[in-house]
């Protein structure tokens, strides 16, 4: 119709090449490279209308850092899920600790439950994020002014929280596996 569009679509879709020439230090295989679009069908509610791009706040910069969210505390869970794992069938007990399993360790229980505090909170966060942009897209279109310029404040807001929360969660949980795994895991 004219405006501007934001269309999320799956990568292996007919018509949809991504191209791996990112050569940047880290993050490769994550399509921060060039993608080709040839003669792609679109479907209606794959389309996010944005009609006011570069003219007033948007939903699109909350959206975009929603998904680096998403994948930070996808990274996080996939650490939690990996150190119960190995704490449950690899982790070899410490001598000291008087138990035969090192899932029985009161030290290893105790990191395990604050991985999992610290990676289902920013799962939380990004989900409810998630849920104010969702409102901020069936909504916004309908709002002028200072009540429009708000919710996107808000969805801006929430997503900030989540970021913040996700990025710490994948560091943090990442580096707290090796606390249940130990230094043989590597």
């Amino acid at each position: 119709d004219g405006g501007h569009a934001l269309a999320i679509l799956p990568k292996d879709r007919a018509g949809v090449e991504v191209v791996d020439d990112w050569d940047g230090m880290g993050q490769r295989t994550t399509g921060s490279g060039t993608t080709m679009l040839t003669a792609v069908k679109v479907a209606a509610e794959e389309v996010m209308p944005v009609p006011h791009w570069g003219k007033e706040r948007s939903h699109l910069g909350a959206s975009s850092q929603l998904a680096h969210a998403a994948i930070d505390a996808g990274i996080a869970l996939a650490a939690l899920d990996d150190a119960i794992d190995y704490g449950r069938n690899k982790a070899r007990p410490v001598a000291e600790s008087g138990v035969d399993r090192a899932s029985d360790d009161p030290y290893v229980l105790q990191a395990v439950g604050e991985m999992s505090v610290i990676a289902r909170a920013a799962k939380a966060l990004v989900l409810s994020a998630g849920a104010v942009l969702d409102e901020v897209v069936a909504v916004a279109p309908s709002l002028t002014g200072e009540a429009r310029a708000h919710i996107f404040a808000r969805s801006s807001i929430a997503v900030a929280e989540a970021k913040a929360a996700a990025n710490d969660a994948s560091m943090r949980v990442g580096e707290m596996l090796f606390r249940v795994a130990g230094a043989s895991s590597t």
